[in-house]
């Protein structure tokens, strides 16, 4: 059955409608495809924690070498000071001396060496923590990105379709017809310059339209447009 003018633009604007959400849609998902990734946040939150936790693990190894260092240089001190090979008074007092600096020293580097350890221990703990979660957003991630990727392609592919249905639909519309329905909608400032006449109620503005613009709408429904009297719209039955 041949469509009246009336539902040739009805046809157009459902078809631009549809179009200009797709366009909407495809926008907003490539901005998200766009959009820094949970996974680079989660893989930098991973990187900080190991690089954090191999900077105290190298300062517990620079302990260590030191405090190893330290109990050499303490037994030697200590040897020569009670193996009486040291005479002079004033070298066994300085000797002395240098024995009880490193055993300060000794006591001070495995105070240090234990909240190293501890810290060490916490800071392990943080990076299985950041892996984990790493592991989880980036297989979450991966889901999501495959979905967004999928729904990109279709609504690429559904943008095209519908782009090929208007330029159909543009090509069975009057010039005339065409123009009023560019006006109504400049005029109304919406995409919906047509409306269904539906029970006597127009379906835009939901005013019930008299029985003579009824009668009118119905019967030059495909000879002319007629509009509604209170929004201005296209009728269409």
């Amino acid at each position: 059955m041949m469509k009246t003018r009336g539902e040739k633009l009805l046809e157009l604007q459902e078809v631009e409608n549809d179009l200009r959400d797709k366009i909407a849609a495809f926008k907003a998902v490539k901005k998200e495809l766009e959009l820094t990734s949970p996974v680079r946040v989660a893989k930098r939150r991973l990187d900080d924690a190991r690089t954090t936790e191999s900077e105290v693990r190298a300062q517990q190894q620079d302990l260590n070498l030191e405090w190893q260092g330290v109990i050499e240089k303490a037994n030697r001190e200590e040897k020569r000071l009670y193996s009486g090979e040291v005479t002079n008074p004033r070298e066994l007092e300085a000797l002395q001396m240098d024995v009880e600096h490193l055993a300060r020293r000794r006591k001070s580097l495995e105070e240090q060496a234990l909240e190293l350890i501890e810290e060490v221990d916490h800071l392990s703990k943080e990076s299985e923590e950041a892996k984990e979660a790493y592991e989880s957003v980036a297989e979450e991630s991966r889901e999501r990105q495959e979905q967004l990727t999928a729904y990109h392609k279709a609504l690429r592919s559904e943008i095209a379709k519908q782009r090929k249905h208007r330029e159909r639909a543009l090509e069975e519309i009057d010039a005339g017809d065409l123009d009023q329905y560019r006006y109504v909608q400049r005029l109304k400032n919406d995409t919906h310059a047509v409306a269904l006449l539906q029970d006597g109620i127009c379906s835009a503005c939901h005013i019930e339209v008299s029985a003579a613009k009824r009668d009118m709408v119905e019967r030059t429904n495909r000879s002319a447009l007629s509009t509604c009297g209170n929004c201005g719209r296209i009728l269409v039955t």
